[in-house]
């Protein structure tokens, strides 16, 4: 493509196309393992597609694919524990669609990615423990999703994409202690997964939306001390697990799930009870599951201790059940 590119330099189709060849690379080699010629790929993308903005600086797209080197940069360093060269990365991306939402308001796709910068923002600012400056961004992409999605009810990337955005206020009311806030996210954030739900019984995704949302406000009750609430978040998480789980047996995600739903339920609510009997019964299958999980792939470390964890509470179970 170089040398294609090389050959005929004024060729902007072809430049672009070697700009994206160089992020494609770049997100092979990542997957591959190597951060190294992840970045250099990365880097050479964005100076492919800043040399085309330079020449034509009308052209929105080729800036919108900066921005998006730039994210893809961010996150990387974020992976390598650069945080400060990833708020830079983060920070240049925001300003490019901040441009580009300004100079047009009605672009859904500026809008949204603008809002995708500033989750970026928020993650960072978590990471690096400025809860309040995480609050902002979060709130400020809430903000742009609420328009998007008021703008477009019919429209459900809109509407999961709002979910998404109130799930994680949520999460940061927790953090910061504010149980009252993190109820009101998680349930509004429950409220439309449950709809995209109801709305496509036979889209997995949603179903699993739906049911990440049901063990938020089951950990929330937990917190709360309603045990009795907690269950029947938990429960009903757990039936829409065990439908996925059982539609696809060699989806591991799903098993996955399954495994935690079960531990959630018995660790959390009928362990504090002394419900000994019915803890054990959840915990033998979560045991089951993730040896299953992890004699498939001996490597995954996440596995290896979920049967670790599994085996220490039956083994604490049994003992209390004689």
């Amino acid at each position: 493509m170089e040398a294609l590119v090389a050959s005929c330099p004024t060729n902007l189709r072809w430049q672009n196309d070697l700009a994206w060849t160089h992020l494609r690379l770049g997100d092979l080699a990542l997957a591959q393992g190597n951060s190294d010629t992840a970045s250099q790929e990365y880097l050479r993308g964005q100076a492919t597609f800043t040399k085309l903005t330079s020449s034509h600086p009308a052209n929105a797209e080729w800036h919108r694919d900066i921005s998006v080197s730039l994210n893809k940069l961010g996150d990387l360093a974020v992976a390598q524990g650069d945080l400060d060269g990833a708020r830079s990365f983060f920070s240049q991306s925001k300003s490019i669609r901040e441009r580009l939402t300004s100079s047009d308001p009605a672009n859904a796709r500026c809008q949204r990615d603008l809002s995708v910068s500033l989750n970026k923002l928020g993650h960072l600012a978590v990471v690096l423990g400025d809860l309040t400056g995480a609050r902002s961004f979060f709130s400020q992409s809430k903000s742009i999703r609420e328009r998007l999605a008021s703008s477009d009810p019919a429209n459900a990337k809109c509407q999961r994409d709002l979910s998404v955005s109130l799930g994680k206020l949520g999460n940061l009311a927790v953090a910061q202690g504010d149980l009252a806030g993190a109820l009101r996210f998680y349930s509004e954030s429950m409220a439309i997964r449950e709809r995209l739900a109801s709305s496509d019984p036979a889209n997995a995704a949603w179903q699993r939306d739906f049911s990440v949302s049901l063990n938020k406000l089951g950990d929330l009750a937990v917190a709360q001390g309603y045990l009795a609430r907690a269950m029947q978040f938990f429960s009903e998480s757990k039936v829409i697990r065990e439908r996925l789980a059982s539609s696809d047996p060699a989806n591991a995600e799903w098993q996955r799930d399954l495994f935690l739903s079960c531990y959630l339920i018995a660790a959390k609510v009928h362990q504090p009870q002394h419900q000994w009997r019915e803890a054990l019964a959840l915990m033998e299958q979560s045991l089951d599951i993730s040896e299953r999980l992890a004699a498939t792939d001996p490597t995954n470390v996440m596995w290896q201790k979920d049967v670790r964890v599994s085996r220490q509470l039956v083994e604490q179970l049994r003992q209390q059940v004689g």
